[in-house]
């Protein structure tokens, strides 16, 4: 991680992480095959302010503990980590764009990913747009949950592409403090849910599980935040005219469909194509798997604003 990065999360996050830390972590096997992943801009003031406070809810929220005396985000806290990336720089940009579609636009943003050789492989969450920190951190612990539980929704991985070369991505996260800089790993995560120590050392990451289909009668769902709903992405293109072919495509097989426009920072467009709208996580996720079923097996989660 930057030198400034790192500094602001070692003096705001020590007395909560220092608690946490000294507390006993539940045993349970980590899998380290999901993150949490959270990109923003060192550039711009005010998303630094959000990383600030949104890095304080999800530490938050990995202390929390039930009426029992349980830790309420037990899965996350053993087998979740944390990563943070920041688009001024050029090399962690290029791989939040190119590697997990994730743009200027998106910012601040925050997300679940799947991980491949201990870097960010691609996101099966994501939030569209954080407007209370607080309920961003809780909508996606409680999806961690689900997810680690197997009770959630993986989406299909897309047809194999060439990797890009190693030296040209963020590096992978070590761990719960702040690292040490390396020169060709310039970034750490950050914050990581313990996992069985508190060294500086990873262990690698299990191999990623293959999709899982939740029970169609779960009643474990975690209510949608207030004020958005969640649909699914399909696909995201450049040009307008692949996101209205991929709409007719959806509507041809009687899947409601629609897309939206969005900027680069360039002020290039871009164009996400998304179908449903749903109140409750079950009812999501069993389109999800409908759309996947279909064909469209590129499509993830997603939480918009109503």
């Amino acid at each position: 991680m930057r030198v400034n990065l790192a500094s602001w999360l070692t003096v705001a996050l020590v007395a909560l992480v220092g608690a946490w830390m000294a507390a006993p972590v539940q045993a349970q096997k980590a899998e380290n095959a999901y993150a949490v992943l959270i990109v923003g801009d060192e550039s711009k003031p005010e998303i630094v302010n959000a990383e600030k406070a949104l890095i304080s809810e999800i530490t938050k929220l990995l202390v929390e503990k039930d009426e029992k005396g349980a830790y309420k985000y037990s899965r996350s806290r053993s087998g979740m980590q944390v990563f943070s990336y920041h688009i001024n720089h050029e090399r962690e940009k290029q791989f939040c764009e190119k590697k997990l579609n994730i743009l200027g636009e998106d910012l601040l943003f925050v997300g679940i990913i799947s991980l491949e050789n201990k870097l960010p492989d691609r996101v099966v969450y994501r939030l569209d747009r954080i407007v209370n920190e607080r309920r961003a951190a809780v909508d996606v612990f409680n999806y961690a949950e689900e997810l680690l539980a197997g009770e959630a929704s993986v989406p299909a991985a897309p047809a194999a592409q060439p990797a890009p070369a190693k030296s040209a991505a963020p590096s992978a996260p070590a761990a719960s403090a702040p690292a040490k800089s390396q020169a060709s790993a310039p970034k750490a995560p950050a914050s990581s849910a313990p996992a069985a120590s508190t060294k500086a050392s990873v262990k690698p990451a299990a191999k990623r599980p293959a999709a899982v289909s939740r029970p169609a009668a779960s009643t474990s769902s975690a209510p949608v935040p207030e004020g958005k709903y969640l649909s699914c992405q399909v696909g995201a293109f450049s040009k307008e005219i692949n996101a209205k072919d991929l709409v007719s495509q959806l509507e041809s097989k009687g899947y409601s469909a629609t897309y939206r426009k969005f900027e680069r920072s360039s002020g290039s467009p871009f164009y996400r194509v998304y179908s449903g709208n749903f109140n409750n996580r079950a009812d999501a996720d069993a389109a999800l798997q409908r759309l996947k079923a279909s064909g469209f097996d590129k499509a993830i989660l997603v939480t918009l604003d109503k």
